[in-house]
């Protein structure tokens, strides 16, 4: 007699539905101390010199880290294409970015760069036919608005007390390549998502090393060595925390959706105005607050929504 089969139950563990973006909101707040960081030392260092020394530190933290999990670094060549993507495009958006908040207000650049998630979204739905539902869509469009009223830009609020710096004609145009290039890179990273994380920004952070490294060499005629010890903790800081930033990154965009993911990206402005407060102690205007808070409202409502449906 034969015995009686029992049912198959399946031992495999499936992520929380929520893991994704909790990572990209702790990449976030990773990144919002980068851009403490960089703004501290933009003042003794040039903007390519900064993607260098945060390169060079955040690859460093991931060599130890591939070392202690003796991660083999082997890429098939189905992921060749989009890998490669991520790192040179990513440079591109890490380099534009820097280069852009040096030549205009900081507002302006801010509210230029963070384009990206829309630009995203938008992306991710005719590139990888991911579905935006109307709702997340709306929050995408509320959250730019948001985005708007904290960083205040100049040719809708007038002029502000901070001046604009260095005016280059070229300065929009570089912050919504940035923009654009950090939105393909989001896209490139969802593609990568069945390779291994450290694997992924190993080679972002080494390809940001290597051509931040050339381009000194090639157009810059002198090379700033950090000449004091708060310059040192303040390019090792923006090292570890890189690292720290892309990590969670690109773990949060190879679980979670580009359009809704990439949303969550906006808490970093929302950091970095809470940094301004409690370390600089710069006055918050009240639009910032409302910004802050339209933010964070939409953040919240797609996180309910996504743990919900």
């Amino acid at each position: 007699m034969l015995k009686e089969q029992l049912p198959l139950v399946s031992t495999e563990r499936h992520p929380h539905r929520l893991l994704g973006l909790l990572f990209v909101a702790a990449s976030a707040f990773a990144f919002s101390l980068v851009s403490l960081a960089v703004k501290y030392e933009s003042s003794s260092m040039s903007s390519m010199e900064s993607v260098f020394w945060r390169s060079l530190f955040s690859w460093s933290v991931t060599k130890l880290h591939i070392i202690v999990q003796k991660q083999n670094l082997y890429v098939d060549s189905e992921y060749t294409f989009y890998l490669t993507i991520r790192c040179v495009v990513g440079f591109a958006s890490m380099a534009l970015g820097f280069w852009t908040i040096t030549q205009m207000a900081l507002a302006d650049a801010s509210v230029l760069i963070f384009t990206s998630p829309v630009i995203a979204a938008l992306l991710s739905s005719v590139l990888l036919q991911e579905a935006l539902d109307p709702v997340c869509l709306t929050c995408a469009l509320i959250s730019f608005g948001g985005v708007i009223c904290v960083s205040r830009p100049t040719f809708l609020f007038g002029e502000q007390d901070e001046a604009v710096v260095n005016g280059s004609k070229f300065a929009v145009l570089g912050g919504l390549l940035a923009a654009s290039a950090q939105a393909l890179v989001y896209v490139s990273v969802r593609k990568l998502k069945e390779l291994h994380f450290l694997v992924v920004i190993n080679y972002f952070f080494l390809t940001c090393l290597i051509f931040s490294g050339f381009w000194m060499w090639i157009f810059q005629e002198n090379f700033v060595w950090p000449q004091s010890a708060s310059i040192w903790a303040s390019v090792i800081a923006s090292g570890v925390f890189g690292y720290f930033g892309q990590l969670f990154l690109t773990k949060g965009f190879q679980l979670e959706s580009v359009g809704i993911a990439s949303i969550m990206r906006y808490l970093d402005i929302v950091f970095v105005f809470i940094w301004d407060g409690l370390l600089i102690q710069e006055p918050i205007n009240k639009w910032s607050i409302l910004g802050a808070l339209i933010i964070c409202a939409c953040a919240i409502a797609i996180t309910v929504r996504k743990a919900r449906f």
